[in-house]
């Protein structure tokens, strides 16, 4: 499984820093009635908001990365349909010709190569604008699909951490560990959580305490406009923001100027 440094936004002394929390990886409990003692039925696991997010983001990649594919592959088929128009341009006009030539009459073959020529250029002409046109629908493509697959990246692992908050009770005290780890100023330290995440950590609040060297003074808010697992803790030198929202939209919005210096 991937790992990967998450990224908390701060703003300290009103200006906006990113803290970065590492990931936090722990034993899965061996199933009751197997040998505790086999290495195979206790293998580390990491079910951290960050390796959603990184599975997110390389989902993410793949889509725009076989977006690109398939535009590529119109754009090729456009220049293939355009260079056939060209050569039936090319025949025709060389069949006008040939035709007039076959009548033997002067003004024929006049009145024929004008045609042929007139005929030429105009398929010519209309090849070239198939060739622009293409490539701006290429582009337009480009601009229009890119923000909705990554949205829809984005949604798919809202989904999939959604899933791991309903079978991982412990997703908010490593969120919540994590994220004290990273405070300078621990002095008073307000976290604010989801109102049910609320009631599970006023019961490991001393846990929570003492696994930060025991020199946190934690106040624990309940927010119902704070998703469960995510949290927003305040302390008097800043901000750390861990809400699942901002951190899918740090995501996103990284993919999105990623792609926006690859387009042509």
């Amino acid at each position: 499984m991937s790992k990967i440094v998450k990224s908390f936004y701060a703003t300290v002394n009103g200006q906006r820093r990113i803290d970065t929390i590492p990931v936090v990886t722990y034993v899965t409990p061996p199933v009751s009635g197997t040998d505790s003692t086999d290495t195979n039925d206790c293998l580390p696991v990491a079910l951290t908001p960050e390796e959603l997010l990184q599975e997110a983001k390389e989902q993410a990649e793949k889509i725009l990365s076989d977006a690109r594919t398939e535009a590529e592959r119109i754009l090729r088929e456009a220049a293939d349909q355009a260079e056939t128009i060209r050569l039936q341009a090319k025949a025709q006009a060389e069949q006008l010709l040939d035709d007039s030539r076959r009548e033997g009459v002067e003004q024929g073959v006049q009145e024929g190569r004008f045609a042929a020529q007139a005929e030429y250029q105009e398929q010519v002409e209309h090849l070239l604008q198939l060739i622009r046109q293409t490539e701006e629908d290429r582009q337009q493509y480009l601009l229009q699909t890119e923000p909705q697959l990554l949205q829809l990246a984005c949604e798919i692992a809202r989904k999939i951490i959604g899933q791991e908050l309903a079978t991982d009770p412990g997703w908010i005290e490593n969120t919540v560990k994590a994220a004290i780890a990273e405070l300078v100023d621990r002095s008073v330290v307000e976290l604010y959580v989801h109102p049910e995440d609320a009631v599970r950590l006023l019961d490991k609040k001393d846990d929570l305490i003492a696994q930060s060297s025991g020199k946190v003074n934690l106040q624990i808010h309940a927010d119902p406009t704070i998703e469960k697992g995510g949290c927003v803790l305040r302390t008097p030198l800043g901000t750390v923001d861990g809400r699942i929202d901002t951190q899918l939209q740090e995501v996103k919005q990284a993919l999105l100027e990623a792609a926006a210096t690859r387009l042509p």
